[in-house]
């Protein structure tokens, strides 16, 4: 059928050339920056045509240069200066642990933005005057007052913890970039520059809309995207770091939102209104390949901590035509807490919870080999009486499970199910969706209840998304057996 016909699974990809761009200027940044380009593409403008600022506002974050400089922005709105050059200062300040700034920022447990944030490493917080050499990026913050401060600004509602305001990024080029240039990822030293020219746009099916169902909305989904997300620590740690008005605190919120874009990207817009939020998602992609690039085992299953970033680097991939990205080797929840075995219910794909979890230091159980909810036979069935299988069970339905439909559908409808490449995650979303779990919600009610009332979570089959439950409803009937949660398969 014309669907399947459409779903790329397999396709020729245009000759990508890899260009030398801007290679560190110093030896000491050890920056390594390249072009991805192709011909017909819009030149890069000339140097002496860029203008010149003494200083650069974006967010209310200024860096001030030395002497003027030329600045531009890449086509997603974040500011390139050429370089090398002097950044003299930046607003807000930072002082007494808090407005850092990093350069080439790692990933992994280490960040010099606010010393209440976990892992705080101060030798690493940039100081000014700062020399900033081509093939560098600095990525400046400002810091809340305190815990739960919001912002009229703020994405959302999920600012709990949060003590970041926002983070911005300053790209530093040995020459302008091109016109069409995505900004290359905030974190590490590998600087790769695509262009929106490469984008593969007719590899995207244009599928109808469901009759009688609000798409999201599209500004919206633009403004979610429209800052970097700032998300560099390992697990749980990575909350309190999310700026307010750059992205939720939450991965349970953050996965239904690249969920909800990456479905919106896939249905028709024949007056192409949703071209701008196809290069924020792919920029997202790009940023969360570096992230992927320099910690890949930053997302490992954390309770509802690991979700949501695997999929943008996939679908980046696709789009570009970049095959070590779309085939990302990443840990992510989806991964790690999907796997075959008997569960207790009878089906054959399992939820796990935690991976190598010190469970003394936040939970009364051990050992961690335990901390497996809802599968492996030994902790799974909540009726056993297990304080750790309440918690597990409540980050099954309330924290994951529910926001990975989306997540799923994209990828099945674009035929990347071999990239993604763990199976098990595709059988359990189905499992999900389909498997009749009345009986043993009772059970996990009854056995949960002293432990959360009825804040267990949600019965299976729910997705609290009506945009993604109609997309569902149509589509995955048309993409295979729906079956193979119910199969034996080899792990």
């Amino acid at each position: 059928m014309k669907l399947i016909a459409k779903r790329a699974t397999a396709f020729a990809w245009g000759i990508v050339v890899a260009v030398a761009m801007c290679v560190g200027g110093q030896a000491a940044s050890g920056a390594e920056a390249t072009i991805k380009t192709e011909d017909k593409t819009p030149p890069a403008p000339r140097v002496e045509d860029v203008p010149l600022k003494e200083s650069v506002t974006q967010y209310g974050i200024t860096w001030t240069f030395e002497k003027p400089a030329q600045v531009g922005q890449f086509i997603t709105g974040d500011y390139w200066v050429v370089g090398p050059v002097t950044v003299v200062s930046v607003r807000p300040a930072p002082a007494g642990g808090r407005n850092g700034s990093m350069v080439n920022p790692k990933a992994g447990p280490q960040q010099a933005y606010d010393d209440r944030l976990q892992h705080y490493k101060a030798g690493q917080l940039a100081a000014f005057p700062l020399q900033l050499a081509p093939g560098q990026s600095l990525v400046s913050t400002e810091s809340l007052g305190k815990s739960g401060d919001s912002s009229p600004e703020a994405i959302g509602t999920w600012t709990r913890r949060n003590l970041l305001r926002t983070a911005a990024v300053l790209t530093c080029a040995r020459e302008p970039p091109p016109a069409d240039a995505f900004r290359p990822a905030y974190v590490g030293e590998t600087k790769v520059i695509w262009r929106a020219s490469q984008l593969k746009k007719e590899l995207l099916p244009k599928l109808a809309a469901p009759a009688g169902v609000k798409l999201p909305d599209l500004k919206l989904h633009e403004r979610y995207l429209q800052r970097i997300w700032l998300d560099t620590l390992p697990r749980w740690t990575s909350g309190a770091m999310h700026p307010v008005e750059n992205m939720p605190d939450y991965p349970r919120e953050m996965t239904q939102i690249v969920a909800d874009v990456g479905l919106l990207l896939l249905l028709e817009d024949p007056d192409k209104e949703r071209e701008p939020l196809l290069r924020l998602f792919v920029q997202m992609g790009i940023d969360y390949y570096g992230i992927a690039q320099s910690d890949n085992q930053l997302w490992q299953d954390n309770g509802g901590h690991g979700s949501g970033r695997k999929w943008p680097i996939v679908f980046a991939g696709f789009m570009l035509g970049d095959e070590k990205m779309m085939h990302v080797k990443v840990a992510s929840a989806e991964d790690y807490q999907t796997y075959y075995g008997n569960c207790w219910t009878g089906a054959k794909v399992c939820w796990g919870g935690f991976h190598d979890f010190d469970v003394k230091q936040d939970h009364e159980e051990k050992p961690p080999s335990a901390w497996t909810a809802d599968g492996r036979g030994k902790a799974g069935d909540p009726s056993k009486g297990s304080v750790s299988n309440a918690k597990l069970e409540a980050y099954r339905r309330s924290c994951t499970s529910h926001v990975w439909v989306g997540e799923a559908l994209a990828v099945r409808l674009l035929g990347l199910e071999k990239a993604w490449g763990h199976p098990a995650f595709f059988d359990y979303v189905d499992r999900w969706m389909f498997e009749d779990d009345a009986e043993f919600s009772r059970t996990i009610v009854e056995a949960c209840d002293p432990y959360f009332g009825k804040n267990i979570g949600f019965r299976q089959q729910t997705i609290k998304d009506p945009f993604v439950e109609a997309l569902w409803t149509k589509y995955r009937p048309t993409l295979g057996p729906t079956d193979g949660w119910k199969k034996e398969h080899m792990n």
